[in-house]
C-alpha cells in the first residue's frame, strides 16, 4: 500500500470516529518511513502522532437512573428491562430482563443464533433495543443519541473481540495508543504497561500480521483496558485460539474478575462459561434460565 493511501486510510479512520464522538477533528501527523536495504524488503514501520485530543465532556448529561438492587444485595452497573430487538420481521431478542452486578463476572451460552452477540452489541453500546430500556452504569441508552451512545461506550465500556479489529497499519503500542486518543490523550508508556500485563513486552513494535492469533487477542485485551472502563464485553475472546494460546487469554479474564473488574463473555465453550459466576443461557432470544452461581457453574458444564 502507497504512502498517500495509507495516510489517507488512517486519517478517515480517525476522522470519523472524533466527528461520531462529537469531537473537535484535528488531522494527526502520519510519518511512514520505510526500513528497507537492497537485500530485504521489511514492511513499513509506522509512527504515529496524533495532536492533542480536546478535552470532552462526559455523556452523562442526564440523572443517573437509580439502580435498583440486585437479589445478592448489590447494585447492578447493567440492566435490561423488557429488552427486544427486531430487523424486520426477524426477532433476535425477546423481552430479554437481566442485571448485572458491579464486579461480576457473568458468561452468556447458547447456540448459534440465539441472540448471543445481538445481546452484547446492545450492551455495549453498537446496537439499540426496539424496545424495552438498557441502563449501563446509570445511565439510560434507550434516550441517548447516536454520538451520546459513542461517548458512553467509550468512557465507560472495554471491548474484546474475536475477530481482533487492529489496525493493520499499527503497532501493538500504537494499536493501544489509538483508544487512548479518543478516549482523551494518548500516553506511550501507559500503553507499553498496559501491553506488558498481557505479556506483550516483547511484540511492542510489532504489526498485527506479525502476531500469532493469540498475541493479536492479548493486544486486544491491553486496548480495551487502557482507558480503565467500568465493564469489559468479550465476544467469544477464545473462538480463534488454539489450546495454549486460549488458556493465556482465559488466565487474563480471570485475573481481571480477581481484581475487580466487572465482566461479560459471550462463549460457546462450556469450560469457559463454568468460569464464571453466573452462566445465562439464550434460547431463541429469550432468556432460558438465570441459575443461582453455584447451579450455573454446574450447567454451563453440561
Amino acid at each position: 500500500m502507497g504512502l498517500n493511501t495509507t495516510c489517507g486510510c488512517l486519517n478517515r479512520l480517525l476522522k470519523n470516529e472524533a466527528l461520531a464522538a462529537g469531537a473537535h477533528w484535528a488531522a494527526p501527523s502520519v510519518v511512514l518511513s520505510r526500513a528497507r536495504s537492497a537485500a530485504t524488503s521489511a514492511p513499513c514501520v509506522l509512527a504515529l502522532r496524533v495532536p492533542s485530543a480536546p478535552q470532552r465532556r462526559s455523556v452523562v448529561s442526564q440523572q443517573p437512573v437509580k439502580s435498583d438492587p440486585l437479589p445478592s444485595g448489590g447494585a447492578s452497573l447493567v440492566r435490561l428491562e423488557s429488552v427486544s430487538r427486531c430487523y424486520g420481521p426477524v426477532s433476535a431478542l425477546a423481552e430479554v430482563s437481566l442485571a448485572v452486578a458491579q464486579g461480576e463476572f457473568l458468561s452468556i451460552m447458547g447456540a448459534s443464533g440465539s441472540g448471543k452477540t445481538t445481546l452484547l452489541n446492545i450492551i455495549g453500546c453498537m446496537d439499540t433495543a426496539t424496545e424495552g430500556r438498557v441502563i449501563i452504569d446509570g445511565v439510560e441508552t434507550s434516550i441517548l443519541s447516536r454520538k451520546e451512545l459513542t461517548r458512553l461506550r467509550r468512557e465507560k465500556i472495554g471491548l474484546i473481540f474475536q475477530q481482533f479489529h487492529l489496525v493493520p497499519h499499527l503497532t501493538s503500542l500504537e494499536n493501544v495508543m489509538l483508544a487512548q486518543y479518543y478516549h482523551s490523550l494518548p500516553d506511550a508508556d501507559e500503553a507499553r504497561l498496559a501491553l506488558e500485563r498481557v505479556g506483550m513486552r516483547h511484540r511492542l513494535d510489532h504489526l498485527p500480521r506479525q502476531l500469532s492469533g493469540g498475541e493479536q487477542q492479548r493486544v486486544c485485551i491491553a486496548r480495551a483496558l487502557i482507558n480503565y472502563p467500568a465493564l469489559i464485553l468479550a465476544d467469544e475472546p477464545t473462538g480463534n485460539l488454539d489450546e495454549v494460546n486460549e488458556k493465556l487469554v482465559v488466565d487474563i479474564l480471570q485475573d481481571l474478575h480477581k481484581d475487580g473488574h466487572t465482566l461479560v463473555v459471550v462463549t460457546h465453550d462450556p469450560e469457559i462459561g463454568a468460569l464464571a459466576e453466573r452462566c445465562v443461557r439464550l434460547e431463541h432470544g429469550r432468556v432460558a434460565a438465570i441459575p443461582n452461581s453455584a447451579s450455573s457453574r454446574r450447567s454451563a458444564r453440561q
